[in-house]
């Protein structure tokens, strides 16, 4: 991975200062908190190689630049410590300038679980680890990096339990493999070159394709596509999530026999903010379904499922947990393939992610979708088979869950159990979304991510609180990256289109 170095004039001045013979006297940070005591025990995770990291780690400036380098310190007051081979002299930076900070660590080998379970927070964090425990008030969550976690019940959203005999034919993406199409290519080391208002443009021309990032396809220009060959079966339910900037037109191709748009046989559905069409397609050419309107302008996101019988030749669209139509195709199943495409037809630029093709059962939302059952706890089992009431608790591998419909309480396994939805108490005052100043979004090295209020870092040691951990230390080595001023920058995480 190569990055670029681009100094502005101020740092290129304060550099050459560095350089200067009569500059030799080293600085020194005198921490001006004293360490709070964790009430974490996190584990040392040695960096690999014997201590040395290949990959430098870079530091990036909320005006665009960005040094290589290591991360010596940090202080709330101060700010960064930075240690660069060109200069004499540690450098450094005041907080409120630094964007992020990439650590580069990876992940240690042998330390995390083969199948962790995902807490998914209300506050967009996401925690990794084997769940131990769930009651009332509390989860319980097994790390590698600061042992057994408690975290508030109320502060989780969904649970996705590790080890689950999952019925998915398809999860992703991972990564590009098995993918195909337009300018596909690995957008990871992009370097973002604009942060103004408009969409973000990177270094590779990510105008004319489709880019991998952060397990999403982003793509900001009308006409690429992506696809993969995936094992329809006869019943099957497609979901993924999409958000976008601008207008939008995105074509979701199935049952494909050619991995071209607008050739071979086919079923598609073409969604806008305002309509979505269902057509089939034969090498004849396109003959209109149905089509039903839509009200997602002012909106920027969606969850979309298409459940498709090859046998009744019905399909049907669900956009946030609400069934929206049903057709039947009175000929015959158009789909003569196992091609699963997607095209960008609109003008602004697109995230696609979740990606999820799973067997069908037949089942389907009841009427007013998932915002009618906010007060119940959800169950997703293997098969697409939801269940609503309340979870008592879980442990020792098995979910205790009282059903609404027949008013019993069983006991479940929970590698049976693929999502784990917490209802949603409407009494709860609604978390502010803007970060205070002061706070930084982490992300593990793990693929988790936790946003807290970081104090310092010394000795490699990372001193915070959070209002789910309160006061914590975890070792530097368990970061990949660092986030600054959250309130005036956007997360690294997001993609390089500003989503």
């Amino acid at each position: 991975m190569k990055y670029k170095k681009r100094l502005s004039s101020p740092i290129k001045l304060l550099v050459a200062l560095l350089l200067l013979p009569l500059m030799a006297g080293a600085i020194v940070i005198k921490s001006v908190r004293s360490k709070p005591k964790s009430r974490v025990t996190p584990i040392r995770v040695s960096p690999p190689n014997g201590g040395k990291f290949e990959t430098p780690q870079v530091i990036e400036m909320l005006n665009g630049d960005s040094l290589s380098g290591t991360m010596l310190a940090y202080d709330i007051g101060t700010g960064v410590t930075w240690k660069n081979d060109a200069a004499l002299n540690d450098i450094i930076f005041k907080s409120h300038s630094i964007a992020r900070v990439k650590l580069q660590h990876a992940l240690p080998p042998g330390v995390s679980p083969e199948k962790p379970s995902r807490l998914h927070l209300r506050n967009g964090d996401e925690l990794i680890g084997e769940l131990m425990m769930v009651n009332d008030s509390n989860i319980s969550l097994n790390t590698w990096y600061g042992g057994v976690l408690n975290i508030p019940r109320s502060a989780v959203t969904h649970i996705t339990p590790g080890g689950t005999v999952s019925s998915a034919i398809y999860e992703g993406p991972r990564d590009m493999s098995g993918w195909s199409g337009t300018g596909l290519r690995n957008g990871e080391g992009m370097i973002i070159k604009d942060r103004g208002l408009k969409l973000q443009k990177v270094e590779g021309n990510a105008n004319n394709g489709w880019i991998f990032r952060n397990k999403a396809f982003y793509s900001m220009s009308s006409g690429p596509h992506i696809g993969r060959k995936v094992k329809f079966s006869d019943m099957v339910n497609l979901e993924f999530d999409l958000a976008w900037r601008g207008h939008f037109q995105l074509s979701t191709y199935v049952y494909a026999d050619k991995m071209q748009p607008y050739s071979g046989n086919a079923y598609t559905l073409t969604i806008s903010p305002s309509n979505v069409y269902l057509q089939r397609m034969t090498p004849n050419g396109s003959a209109n379904i149905g089509n039903v309107k839509l009200s997602l302008r002012g909106k920027t996101k969606a969850h979309f499922s298409v459940r498709v019988n090859r046998k009744t030749r019905a399909i049907s669209l669900i956009v946030d947990g609400q069934l929206k139509q049903q057709w039947e195709d009175g000929l015959d199943f158009a789909g003569k393939g196992d091609g699963l495409m997607f095209v960008n037809q609109g003008s602004g630029a697109l995230k696609l992610s979740g990606i999820r093709l799973t067997e069908w059962d037949g089942g389907m939302p009841v009427a007013g979708g998932r915002s009618a059952r906010t007060n119940k706890d959800e169950l997703r089992l293997a098969g697409n088979n939801v269940l609503s009431g309340k979870l008592r608790w879980v442990r020792d591998g098995k979910v205790e869950f009282f059903f609404e419909g027949t008013g019993t309480e069983q006991k479940i396994p929970l590698e049976r159990v693929e999502r784990i939805r917490f209802a949603v108490k409407t009494t709860i005052a609604p978390r502010p979304l803007k970060p205070l100043p002061g706070t930084v979004r982490a992300t593990f090295v793990d693929g988790g991510r936790m946003t807290f209020k970081m104090e310092n870092m010394e000795n490699d040691q990372v001193s915070g609180e959070s209002d789910i951990l309160d006061k914590f230390g975890f070792r530097s080595a368990v970061f990949q990256t660092l986030e600054f001023n959250l309130e005036n920058h956007r997360s690294a995480d997001d993609g390089p289109f500003g989503f």
